[in-house]
């Protein structure tokens, strides 16, 4: 074995440092022959938040004799527990701002351990709820779910009712959801208090208004529904929400009064329920109606919904043909493409959404070739008209473009389906 002499006469310094560490330290930091350098192996707490108190750091490990807890090279107050264990005492200014720093113990001898980090993390926005005050409506009779929401703190969250009382028949859990079937029409108030882990609190006055019926103001609309001479119409309802929706449908016929439209295992002209968050219902009529009925629809929910409506037709024997509506807003200014070349048939159904006042609308029709043609069209509070594109204007017959549709207020809706010579069809886009 060379001796160290020999060693240090042919290795040069850059080279051989390390190696030398090794042979006088045994790759511990500690000098050969003294028992072994300090070993950190946790911190508790190992993070803390900026801005806050004086601490006590338990540093846990093996090899402590006579040590001193340094921090970024700094000493520490430290006091020797055991061999495994020492304390030191954090002061407020060293954690007054978010960083890190690097914690060594240095025995009485001068071997220091390798060192370990402690995160200062950033302080917590305070704890508030989120708006808005006054909760979706619900209705008499129809699930209701909302979550309450809480930002900043320390998550998790515990919600709890500390005055008011809710609508009867619904309960706030300690998540902070309200949920259940209302009993009574009405508006409650009620004030919910939202606590964080670190024991900060947030109050917030809540309102929560209870229909009768759920509020159809901002419903989606499907411009048709049949059922009945061949023809079912299907229904997909799918929650794009966070939490539980609640949905219901009404149904209109043709002239605008109530349609008692038939749903397989269901009551006729009813359709609502609860849909969890990412999941979707699936509903459809039975194609049994002894005479055709036809109308239109319009879905309220407690949450963000979609709703696709799927008319189907049996053509002959068992093959169907079948087309697609998703239902939207509605709206003032919407354009369809037509195309009744190729002997195709362009049909339509508009829907006047308004519930008490006649509409007057305005289509203009502008073929692939640039030509234009305007033609009036008046319909009732609440009714709609399915009918053949070129019925309302012969002149578009055998062309094919586009048709706006315009009113003085957001209440219409429309759906496009386009058949072929043999009775089958497709589904047109409507834009807004």
């Amino acid at each position: 074995m060379v001796n160290r002499k020999t060693f240090l006469r042919f290795c040069s310094e850059a080279v051989c440092a390390s190696v030398i560490a090794y042979l006088l330290y045994g790759g511990t930091g500690t000098a050969l022959g003294q028992g072994g350098g300090p070993i950190i192996t946790a911190l508790n707490p190992a993070l803390v938040t900026a801005g806050g108190l004086p601490f006590t750091l338990t540093i846990t490990g093996n090899n402590f004799v006579g040590s001193n807890v340094q921090w970024n090279g700094s000493p520490l107050t430290t006091t020797f527990v055991s061999a495994t264990q020492l304390t030191a005492l954090v002061p407020a200014n060293l954690i007054a701002s978010a960083g890190s720093a690097s914690v060594t113990v240095v025995n009485a001898g001068g071997a220091t351990s390798a060192p370990v980090i402690f995160t200062t993390g950033p302080a917590p926005t305070p704890l508030t709820v989120v708006p808005p005050s006054t909760l979706p409506t619900g209705a008499v009779g129809t699930y209701y779910s909302q979550s309450l929401y809480a930002t900043g703190g320390t998550p998790p969250y515990s919600w709890s009712l500390i005055s008011g009382i809710l609508p009867p028949g619904l309960s706030i859990s300690s998540t902070g959801v309200i949920s259940g079937t209302p009993t009574a029409a009405g508006t409650a108030a009620f004030t919910a208090n939202v606590m964080d882990s670190a024991g900060g609190s947030a109050l917030q006055v809540f309102s929560l208004p209870i229909g009768n019926t759920q509020s159809f103001t901002s419903a989606l609309r499907i411009a048709q529904i049949v059922d009945g001479g061949g023809w079912k119409t299907r229904f997909i309802i799918t929650n794009t929400d966070q939490t539980p929706a609640t949905y219901t449908f009404q149904f209109w016929s043709q002239n605008g009064s109530t349609l008692a439209l038939p749903i397989l295992n269901g009551t006729a002209g009813v359709l609502s329920g609860t849909v969890a968050p990412g999941a979707s219902v699936f509903a459809q009529t039975p194609g049994t109606s002894p005479t055709l009925q036809v109308g239109w629809g319009e879905v309220a929910s407690s949450g963000r919904i979609r709703v696709t409506a799927f008319y189907q037709y049996q053509v002959g024997g068992s093959r169907d043909s079948i087309g697609t509506d998703t239902a939207t807003q509605s709206g003032n200014n919407i354009v369809m493409p037509f195309d009744n070349t190729q002997g195709n048939v362009t049909a339509l159904a508009i829907a006047n959404t308004n519930a008490t006042q006649p509409l007057q609308i305005t289509l203009l029709f502008e073929t692939d070739a640039g030509v234009q043609s305007s033609v009036p069209l008046t319909l009732q509070a609440h009714s709609q008209q399915a009918v053949v594109l070129t019925t309302l204007n012969p002149g578009v017959a055998g062309a094919r473009g586009s048709v706006k549709f315009t009113a003085p207020t957001a209440d219409i809706a429309v759906t496009g389906l386009e058949f072929t010579q043999s009775g089958q069809f497709t589904s047109l886009d409507t834009y807004q």
